[in-house]
């Protein structure tokens, strides 16, 4: 016996078309400007086990905070993680091991979408691993955290008791708390969909996979019309996004996988708001959790598919080898600028645009970016790498090991890419000074002192073999770094070479004194 769903008076609508962004389906009472609220549940791929940063991405915002895109809620973590309150979405917000740096999630790939949108916009998340949506009552997580069996699934079935459905129930209760801190705020949330990142649980036994369909759907259903009375929002259609789960085909624990994701798939297909992403081929860093590229990708596929059910339009590259920003959810009539940077190691090619379904035109980047006006339709950016030489430090030696060291930086070991450059520390023994430095057989000179030594820079375009030939200290004064002037008064001179003189008069006049000094010493001596 399904639920029905609730119906809402007139009074507590809003009009779409208030200022804010806020997509047509929903609905609230406007007190505050608008914030879009973007929900998050599920298993561990939701909690979000994903160590470090993307590295298809290097927007700064990921370590700092994306200051128009909040978050909060409540998720498994061995150590509190969890903000008390909402706070700037950045890399961090998921599985925290105490032992081990903090992980991520979905939030990633949402705040990517929606950073650059110019509307304010709220994350909340209630995740935890291993969970089932089948009520199950042996497995560890059940008796710990309880199933998301909702509410029509216990009912039709007779289940009930334990923790069955605990999760689910305190989902709602979540949503509510988190919009109240909205409120608080001086916000008026929306609710613009959810993403729901789970069905590994149920994949071992054949009972539980194919009792998935019927659970999901209850649950789709369920979840939308409790929140229409939870929240006091109309989310009777509320968009769906679903993760088509994904295993390794190296583990062999999920027999039943493609069962659930049948059924996943057939959700999206017969249920009006549903959409699934598959997660196959995606790069997981154990077996069974997604890295930080794949869980920024799956979060902007999932704002993707809401704007998609909304009437808007998506701004995406799918080119390898470069970070792109500036894209994501569009409406027509936007004025968009996206930025393309080469990663390390290569070089930008050709940039190429294609709107909708047309030919791809050739444009021309500035400074990086390229700026146009969103047409009704998505626009695709495909740009081509060339990839850069690798310039490495071959060999380095000196003339006698036992009157000074030359050590490579990490960066000369590692090697250099042009435009890029590595340093090389050469420092004396006590009692010597360094003569003569060769890169390539070329003399150069060093760009600083430092330590009791002298630093010199490799900017080459071609591998390099340096060479570091010491003398006695009272030999030779190395050249000095050069100051851009001219002027190299302000480096140190070795010790027992006394001040830096200059041809001119004053050298003519110690000539003679010298000379004098000669005479008098030779005439002691005889």
């Amino acid at each position: 016996m399904k639920k029905p769903i609730a119906c809402l008076t007139a009074a507590i609508l809003f009009s779409a078309a208030l200022a804010g962004g806020a997509g047509s389906m929903f609905s609230a009472s406007a007190e505050g400007p608008v914030i879009d609220v973007w929900l998050i549940g599920g298993q561990s791929n939701a909690v979000g086990y994903a160590q470090g940063l993307p590295e298809s991405n290097d927007d700064a915002r990921f370590t700092e905070g994306f200051d128009n895109v909040l978050f909060w809620g409540e998720y498994e973590s061995d150590v509190p993680a969890a903000p008390s309150d909402f706070v700037p979405v950045k890399a961090g917000f998921g599985k925290a091991y105490s032992n081990s740096d903090k992980r991520s999630g979905a939030e990633l790939g949402i705040a990517s979408a929606l950073g650059d949108s110019g509307g304010m916009n709220a994350v909340i998340k209630y995740a935890w691993g291993a969970t089932f949506l089948y009520p199950d009552t042996t497995n560890n997580a059940s008796t710990r955290w309880g199933t998301w069996t909702p509410p029509s699934y216990r009912e039709e079935h007779g289940v009930s008791g334990g923790k069955i459905g605990l999760l689910y129930d305190n989902f709602l209760g979540i949503v509510a708390e988190g919009l109240t801190k909205l409120e608080a705020q001086g916000y008026t949330p929306v609710i613009r969909g959810m993403w729901w990142m789970q069905g590994e649980a149920e994949s071992p036994k054949a009972e539980w996979a194919n009792a998935y369909y019927e659970l999901l759907s209850d649950l789709i259903s369920d979840l939308r019309s409790d929140l229409t009375e939870t929240t006091g929002q109309d989310c009777t259609t509320m968009p769906f996004v679903l993760g088509k789960i994904y295993r390794n085909p190296d583990y062999s624990q999920q027999p039943h996988i493609d069962t659930v994701r049948e059924a996943q798939q057939r959700a999206a297909e017969s249920v009006s708001n549903v959409a699934a992403v598959d997660c196959t081929g995606l790069a997981q860093q154990d077996g069974w959790h997604f890295t930080a590229d794949a869980q920024l990708w799956l979060g902007e596929q999932f704002v993707r598919q809401v704007g998609m059910m909304d009437g808007k339009y998506w701004v995406s590259c799918s080119s390898e080898n470069i970070a792109f920003s500036g894209g994501g959810v569009k409406e027509q009539g936007d004025s968009v600028t996206v930025t393309v940077t080469a990663q390390r190691g290569y070089r930008i090619g050709t940039v190429s645009m294609q709107k909708g379904t047309a030919e791809p035109q050739s444009v021309t980047l500035t400074n990086g970016r390229y700026s146009f006006v969103m047409p009704q339709e998505n626009v695709v950016f495909t740009v081509t790498t060339e990839a850069l030489p690798l310039y490495c430090l071959t060999d380095y030696s000196v003339n006698d090991g036992a009157m000074g060291t030359v050590y490579p930086s990490a960066e000369a070991r590692a090697g250099w890419y042009e435009g890029e450059s590595a340093e090389v520390f050469v420092r004396p023994a006590e009692g010597y000074a360094i003569g003569r430095v060769t890169a390539n057989g070329a003399e150069i000179s060093p760009v600083r002192e430092q330590s009791g030594g002298f630093v010199y820079e490799l900017d080459t375009a071609a591998d390099v073999v340096f060479y570091a030939e010491f003398v006695e200290d009272s030999a030779v004064t190395p050249t000095p770094p050069d100051s851009g002037n001219g002027d190299r008064s302000d480096v140190p001179q070795s010790n027992n070479t006394g001040l830096w003189i200059g041809i001119g008069v004053g050298g003519a006049v110690l000539v003679a004194v010298i000379a004098a000094l000669a005479v008098i010493l030779r005439k002691k001596r005889g």
